[in-house]
């Protein structure tokens, strides 16, 4: 099933893939320069005055390995056993929805919320997640959650109580493996061109001390 003009041309050099759901979308944009890929999801009221449609948005920022290993067990359809396994478990417990199976953490300290005046009325870090959930009308879904969050001993901030704010995209099949591949396929673009950049940063530089 393929999700209506779910699909959107690039607003942004920065901008990856754009997927629509009903007065929402997802953009997987490149932060690649700061090791990152940055999931911008949205929530809008198409009623309202251009400007101030925005009604939610979470920001997810994911490790460029950690995207390259989802991308792999997407593009391979190995995420799609967790699916099954998750959709009978929701099946024999009668569960409205299906558990996530796949969950990145992300977030800001209390710290940095401070510097960038955005400090939470609890004084606690901000947890952002960003989840993959099977869906029933559309086979999957991205889920992204942020609300108040706690440090760990690692380092990562976890959820600390129900989210906030919750965004949820649904996407066919083919969006879903179309936006692993592009976004894979921009990540390997870069390293390739980065490696060229450095060898011959090097090939100048023996070229230099031989003058």
């Amino acid at each position: 099933m393929t999700n209506k003009n779910n699909t959107y041309e690039k607003k942004s050099i920065f901008q990856l893939y754009k997927i629509h759901g009903t007065n929402c979308f997802v953009e997987v944009m490149d932060a690649f320069n700061i090791g990152k890929v940055y999931l911008h999801f949205v929530e809008f009221d198409p009623s309202l005055q251009e400007g101030s449609k925005y009604t939610k948005e979470i920001d997810a920022y994911m490790d460029i390995d950690e995207f390259e290993y989802l991308a792999h067990n997407i593009k391979f359809r190995f995420i799609d056993r967790d699916a099954a396994k998750a959709r009978e478990m929701q099946k024999q417990g009668g569960y409205r929805f299906c558990r996530e199976i796949y969950t990145d953490l992300g977030g800001t300290t209390v710290e940095k919320l401070a510097r960038q005046n955005r400090s939470r009325a609890d004084n606690k870090p901000e947890s952002r997640q960003f989840k993959i959930v099977p869906g029933d009308k559309y086979p999957w879904i991205f889920q992204a959650e942020s609300g108040a969050g706690k440090m760990l001993e690692t380092g990562l901030i976890a959820p600390d109580g129900k989210p906030d704010t919750t965004i949820r995209i649904p996407m066919s099949d083919k969006d879903f493996r179309k936006l692993a591949i592009a976004v894979d396929n921009e990540i390997q673009s870069w390293k390739v061109y980065n490696r060229f950049v450095k060898e011959r940063e090097m090939a100048n530089r023996k070229k230099n001390k031989a003058v």
